[in-house]
């Protein structure tokens, strides 16, 4: 999964004219965006330029405990979730209480339970 967020590279003009850029200005080795690090150099910090990739996460289980709590139980608890052709209601609800009183992150479960009851409403 990936978020992108880098509309301004997307302006056809400058995707036309990077195009005509030839490889060795953008990549060198395991270095990357060489040209695009020399244009911003005198308007970044050299942290800023040199620091390695990373992820984006969204807060989930800060929302999952907070103010999406009451949808969470509200959507994974309905009786009418398509989910419980294939789980077992009570085990969910017995995830979800070790969940909420556990300060492990088990968000990442909880979104996949909710977008599979989501796409099983959608679907089935």
């Amino acid at each position: 999964h990936g978020l992108e967020a880098r509309s301004p590279f997307l302006d056809h003009k400058l995707l036309e004219l990077t195009a005509t850029i030839p490889a060795g200005y953008k990549v060198q080795g395991r270095k990357r965006k060489i040209l695009l690090k020399r244009l911003l150099k005198d308007l970044l910090p050299e942290k800023t330029l040199r620091r390695p990739k990373t992820g984006f996460r969204l807060p989930l289980d800060t929302w999952f405990r907070g103010d999406l709590k009451p949808f969470v139980h509200d959507r994974l608890g309905a009786s009418d979730s398509p989910l419980w052709q294939f789980l077992e209601q009570k085990g969910v609800a017995q995830f979800l209480s070790t969940y909420e009183k556990s300060r492990t992150d088990y968000s990442d479960h909880v979104w996949a339970l909710l977008w599979l009851d989501e796409w099983m409403r959608q679907y089935t």
